[in-house]
């Protein structure tokens, strides 16, 4: 009978939790949409409290399923209780603050007056409803740790553009390079491990790091896997949007891109599974203030970078991209032009290479315009230097 009670009282305070953080995070967006000043400390909630609800709708799901046993959801009900009675003081802080519709004139100037006196008190329920989440999440991972197969993570998290040179030929050297520098670099909560991949244009980066990402999944070796398009900062605004719908519960709603940013950071922060975000394209590094700022931090975690810019190599270890051995550069022609390792084609071959300075992109689109046209290696040179544009096109 007690425990019947205890579950009873546990799901009501996850209701009134869900119920009351949805109006106050209303309250703030409808506030939000209307000023471009407002309190930090409203801004961290109304990212705070979306994480919040989704942690509450997961014990509510815990308890309906079974999954959740009786002694742990007595130990959650002190923590969502403490959660319950902060988000109804939080509610009551933030109608005596901010200005509705139907408010008077002489109201309205008591408000201001009193946003002035609830500031602080404001912030006291926030850090405590932060340490309250803090304790919800590391339940959560601690539980995900032991329950969640590698397979199931594989399956829902591995996020990387289907963009591939119709043949890749694999470049041995560097790949192993790849792998050696994440197994031998210590990383931390603080800093996670992390590689750039810097070279000039053409030389294939993006490739590499696709390809690394395709055998790490394989391998196990990263169990979670993001790639991020860090060529300005919208496109890295729109990656983590991605991200955060992939990783949060269904029907969960962000305010911008800051809210999801936050939420994907501190998310993937958490996880205790083996975790990559890829930034690829990160040439423009004056485009950011700081892009340390949009890296989760973790122990598990590691970030690959792809850039030309030199200034990228204090982000971490560099491994430099140049241009391909000469017989892989031959093996990559002969395999995208469709033709046959004879001598003469051997012979031509290493030439044509040469002239193309053995960048992979170009090499590449040359094999793709001598196969489509049907042309023999002995005349490619030719129609290269006669039609240099077309070819590399």
């Amino acid at each position: 009978m007690a425990e019947a009670v205890a579950a009873i009282g546990l799901a009501a305070a996850i209701i009134t939790f869900v119920d009351v953080g949805g109006e106050v995070l209303s309250r703030l967006r409808e506030y939000r949409s209307t000023t471009q000043e407002i309190p930090r400390v409203l801004r961290e909630i109304t990212t705070q409290l979306p994480l919040m609800i989704d942690i509450m709708e997961r014990i509510k799901s815990g308890c309906a399923d079974g999954s959740l046993s009786t002694d742990t959801q007595h130990a959650l009900s002190k923590v969502v209780e403490g959660c319950r009675s902060q988000i109804i003081l939080l509610k009551e802080m933030v109608d005596d603050m901010l200005p509705a519709s139907t408010d008077s004139a002489w109201r309205l100037g008591r408000k201001i007056y009193k946003s002035i006196r609830q500031e602080k008190n404001v912030a006291t329920i926030q850090r405590t409803l932060e340490s309250y989440k803090t304790t919800l999440t590391l339940y959560f991972s601690q539980r995900s740790k032991a329950s969640i197969t590698n397979a199931a993570i594989e399956s829902a998290y591995f996020e990387i553009p289907p963009i591939q040179v119709s043949r890749f030929v694999e470049r041995v050297d560097l790949m192993g390079e790849i792998k050696t520098s994440f197994a031998n670099t210590t990383g931390g909560a603080s800093h996670p491990k992390t590689v750039v991949l810097l070279g000039m244009g053409g030389q294939g980066k993006t490739q590499l790091a696709l390809e690394y990402c395709r055998r790490a999944r394989t391998s196990g070796e990263f169990q979670a896997i993001f790639w991020v398009d860090a060529s300005s900062q919208n496109t890295v605004a729109r990656g983590f949007e991605t991200i955060a719908k992939r990783i949060s519960h269904p029907g969960l709603v962000f305010d911008d891109s800051e809210s999801q940013i936050a939420f994907v950071k501190k998310t993937i922060g958490s996880w205790h599974i083996p975790w990559l975000v890829v930034f690829d394209n990160y040439d423009q590094p004056d485009q950011f203030d700081n892009i340390t700022a949009y890296l989760p931090q973790g122990e598990s975690g590691a970030f690959l970078f792809t850039s030309r810019h030199t200034d990228s190599d204090r982000l971490g270890v560099v491994i430099k991209v140049t241009q391909m051995a000469e017989e892989e550069g031959l093996e990559l022609l002969l395999s995208q032009s469709k033709l046959k390792r004879s001598d003469s084609n051997v012979v031509e071959g290493k030439k044509l290479i040469q002239r193309l300075g053995y960048l992979p992109l170009a090499i590449d689109q040359a094999g793709a315009y001598i196969s489509a046209r049907k042309l023999p290696l002995e005349l490619c040179i030719q129609h290269y230097d006669e039609r240099r544009e077309t070819v590399l096109c």
